[in-house]
């Protein structure tokens, strides 16, 4: 049986989850929202709440995928921005920094992207990976 992190003290102890999904609650979906625009990052570190014991890395992720919603609560389109594994040099799409290649979905449509448009799209869920 697999134990589930439990809280104590505001620390969510024994956590080894190896991907994190985020909702962030903004848009139209909600009436009380500022509308700024949510800024995240390619990579996040969770020891603050992870445990309490500072380890250094142990819980550190990296952003794999976005899902951006445009439209209204009834209805609206969502496309998702998803990262690819490494290519070899001799293919088309270009490595960032050891950071993969991006994709954009939307429907019957998939193209290669940039970091740089996946950080900068109105996100609705985020998804990161355990490094």
């Amino acid at each position: 049986m697999t134990k589930l992190p439990s809280i104590h003290d505001g620390y969510l102890d024994d956590i080894d989850v190896p991907m994190i999904g985020i909702k962030l609650e903004h848009g139209e979906f909600y009436y009380n929202c500022n509308k700024k625009k949510v800024v995240y990052k390619m990579r996040i570190h969770l020891e603050h709440i992870c445990c309490r014991c500072v380890e250094k890395g142990k819980y550190e992720y990296r952003l794999v995928g976005v899902v951006e919603h445009s439209g209204s609560m009834r209805m609206g389109h969502y496309v998702a921005y998803v990262r690819g594994g490494e290519r070899k040099s001799s293919g088309q799409a270009k490595k960032e920094s050891g950071r993969g290649v991006w994709y954009y979905a939307s429907d019957a449509s998939v193209r290669e992207t940039s970091l740089d448009e996946v950080l900068r799209c109105e996100a609705y869920i985020l998804f990161y990976e355990k490094i």
